[in-house]
């Protein structure tokens, strides 16, 4: 693969992970938040709705671009062609409920309970569609990668991957930290010129590898059946710990993004621009700097040491959350800074690592069966991971609900509650493969051939 190929490649999904990084951590505190005031459960439930939509939508696209066949495009490209536009205009409707739906401005009397069916539907259908499209995309494009590279150079495109992923995480994270005070002053002129240009940078960056990227010769799987396949993925034994750990591991993830914007306000008592852009900046700080750190600990001491290193981290920091206040040293000012920075630490680890284990089953695979089927690997994968992600998003929805957890205790107890999936998950890492010798795999299967 060409060196220009791999970095268009690479920055292509640079937007879509801005997009990806807002819908993470900004919608439930958005919607919850004055004016909207939607309840803390529907969110939940909208957002858990959305986790279904992407799992059908990721699993529908890997399979089908796997068998995509008479296409002057290739297999993988088509998707990203035709979801690249929707997903932008998507992103634009999540964030702009005030042009279509009365608030607390714009009726009086407006109150809680006034007007939550048509909000919920709202943000149902909005994040539905935003996840979808994602979906519909994410899924051939990370399944190209097995084909357009080898071994040896998937290292190098998996870096860039991540930096993009780094890059798109700073921008996702700095317009999600600038949305709670642009809400409380109602700048929803403000909301929606962020979101165009996070949707037009969502456009822009898959051009190039759509098209100057040209597709390898097809090595489509022999047969069309979807049950083979599916029987075929699933006696790979340590792909499916994978997706047990992953999975465990996304409930405290996902939870922990959507969140913090809520926690900053209700626990530690800040609410103005300047506040959230000290804790964002100092959230985003420590994980550009960490995802240095944690590539080099890769390479050093291994991806599962790595990782497991970074969980126990965050097991043991979050449930702090609970006692963070007076009874502790310091400011609460300072506390927070502390808890925010070394959760960023510890989420870092985790952001670099599925990408890269999912390409490198995919490739072990496909050298042992001479198939590629790195669609279905990626498609199957989200059906269990979106699942578990509900889960995350419902606990979510119920822990921010103020008729549940009055005065927003919730908030305080998501700590030591995500905690207890983030143990189990680096539990299961322990018997799972992840550290991959492909030279090593070459020489077995040669053997093998000979014998």
């Amino acid at each position: 693969m060409r060196t220009r190929h791999k970095l268009w490649y690479g920055i292509g999904p640079l937007g879509a992970a801005i997009g990806l990084r807002l819908v993470e951590f900004a919608p439930l505190y958005f919607y919850e938040a004055e004016p909207l005031y939607l309840l803390g459960i529907y969110a939940g439930i909208a957002l858990a709705l959305s986790k279904i939509t992407i799992m059908l939508a990721q699993f529908g696209a890997g399979a089908l671009s796997d068998r995509l066949k008479g296409t002057r495009l290739g297999r993988r490209k088509p998707f990203a062609i035709t979801g690249v536009p929707f997903l932008a205009l998507s992103m634009i409707l999540l964030f702009s409920p005030a042009y279509f739906l009365h608030t607390a401005d714009t009726v009086p009397g407006y109150t809680a309970n006034s007007y939550q069916i048509p909000l919920f539907l709202y943000m149902t259908f909005s994040v539905c569609m935003v996840n979808f499209w994602y979906g519909w995309i994410s899924t051939p494009y990370q399944a190209w990668m097995p084909e357009l590279t080898d071994p040896e150079e998937r290292v190098r495109v998996s870096t860039i991957l991540n930096i993009t992923n780094m890059i798109g995480t700073i921008i996702g994270v700095v317009i999600a930290f600038l949305l709670p005070s642009l809400i409380t002053d109602r700048n929803w002129s403000m909301i929606l010129e962020l979101m165009i240009i996070a949707s037009l940078l969502q456009v822009v960056f898959y051009v190039p590898a759509i098209l100057r990227i040209l597709e390898p010769s097809e090595k489509r799987i022999k047969t069309l059946s979807i049950r083979r396949e599916m029987k075929v993925i699933t006696r790979n034994t340590n792909y499916l710990k994978w997706i047990l750990c992953q999975g465990l591991l996304s409930i405290s993830i996902i939870s922990i993004q959507s969140l913090v914007l809520g926690f900053i306000q209700y626990v530690l008592g800040f609410s103005s621009t300047t506040d959230y852009m000290t804790f964002g900046g100092v959230f985003l700080i420590v994980i550009i700097l960490s995802f240095f750190f944690w590539m080099l600990m890769f390479r050093k001491i291994g991806r599962r040491r790595s990782l497991t290193f970074a969980l126990i981290l965050l097991v043991v920091v979050l449930p702090f959350s609970i006692i963070i206040g007076p009874g502790l040293p310091g400011s609460l000012f300072e506390q927070g800074f502390i808890y925010i920075g070394l959760v960023g630490l510890s989420l870092a680890g985790y952001m670099l690592i599925p990408y890269v284990i999912m390409s490198d089953i995919a490739h072990e695979d496909e050298l042992r069966s001479g198939e590629a089927r790195a669609g279905i690997y990626m498609g199957f994968n989200s059906i269990p991971l979106n699942l578990f992600q509900v889960g995350g998003f419902l606990i979510s929805g119920i822990l921010t609900d103020v008729r549940i957890f009055p005065g927003y205790e919730g908030y305080r107890l998501f700590g030591p509650i995500l905690a207890v999936f983030l143990f189990l998950g680096a539990l299961v890492l322990q018997k799972v493969k992840v550290d991959y010798d492909f030279k090593q795999i070459e020489k077995e299967i040669g053997a093998k051939r000979k014998t």
